[in-house]
């Protein structure tokens, strides 16, 4: 499958924070997505709601985005029965925040489109084309429980080498940079933290003019 840089990178482990941004920049258009993206994540630190940017509840992503969407965009908690449900609410005017299984963790992607069965979405910063039917599998496959004692933070050699192979600007890589440091100095503490409950399977989020 052919990956293709998206506009600009998700930074850090804050994959539900990137996809609101990702959405409203592209329903509303937002004239600095990272800097926006990144007001969040420290706003939700400072009051406790995340710790180095997971939102392992989709209700409490749903009351982040709420707070942050400017008044001409709404957003809508939507239950997934089927595959089908993806296409019957993907259009033109609508992206939607889809929980899936990435390896060991939970995850969040935004769909932006589909043609036939095909759908693109954004997965953290590269741009990716999948059936709906192997989306709503990863959707499914999503884990109730995240082992913070497997949480990884990349050596220095793969940090240099993303930077290169992503061309990464230079706001991402000073974001990345200070993201990157901060959970290698809480790297310990964070191992201690447990297991944490996720509450992401069943439902997508929902944005729409």
């Amino acid at each position: 499958m052919r990956k293709e840089r998206y506009k600009y990178m998700q930074i850090g482990k804050i994959c539900g924070f990137y996809s609101i941004g990702c959405c409203l920049d592209e329903l509303y258009g937002l004239d600095d997505p990272l800097g926006f993206i990144s007001i969040m994540v420290e706003n939700c630190k400072y009051s406790g709601l995340t710790v180095v940017g997971e939102v392992f509840d989709i209700d409490l992503l749903l009351d982040i985005a709420k707070t942050f969407i400017p008044r001409d965009i709404k957003v809508s908690k939507i239950k997934l029965n089927a595959a089908e449900d993806i296409l019957n609410i993907l259009s033109e005017n609508t992206r939607v925040i889809l929980p899936v299984q990435s390896g060991k963790t939970p995850h969040y992607v935004v769909l932006q489109s589909h043609n036939g069965r095909i759908v693109t979405c954004c997965n953290g910063g590269m741009v990716e084309k999948h059936s709906y039917k192997k989306l709503f599998r990863l959707h499914k496959n999503v884990k109730n429980k995240y082992d913070w004692k497997k949480f990884e933070v990349c050596s220095k050699f793969d940090f240099y080498i993303n930077c290169k192979r992503y061309k990464l600007s230079e706001q991402e890589i000073q974001m990345w940079s200070r993201d990157w440091k901060d959970n290698r100095e809480r790297l310990k503490m964070l191992r201690k933290r447990g297991k944490q409950e996720v509450k992401m399977k069943g439902y997508c989020l929902l944005f729409y003019r």
